[in-house]
């Protein structure tokens, strides 16, 4: 996960020379390759092959 943060950081500020030059697709597209990368990685958690790690409390405290 923190790699893909430095990689979508040092991406944007490649590809931005300086503040006065930020275009709107740049930010929207960051701001959407982000968003596609934390929900991606929630998926992985969730449904992966660390998923059957988790534990459920609720289904720990059913009596």
């Amino acid at each position: 996960m923190k790699m893909a943060i430095i990689f979508l950081v040092t991406f944007f500020l490649l590809l931005v020379d300086t503040i006065e030059q930020i275009q709107p697709y740049l930010i929207i597209s960051y701001i959407f390759g982000l968003f596609l990368g934390v929900t991606g990685y929630t998926l992985y958690t969730c449904f992966g092959p660390s998923s059957k790690q988790l534990r459920d409390p609720f289904e720990e405290h059913e009596n």
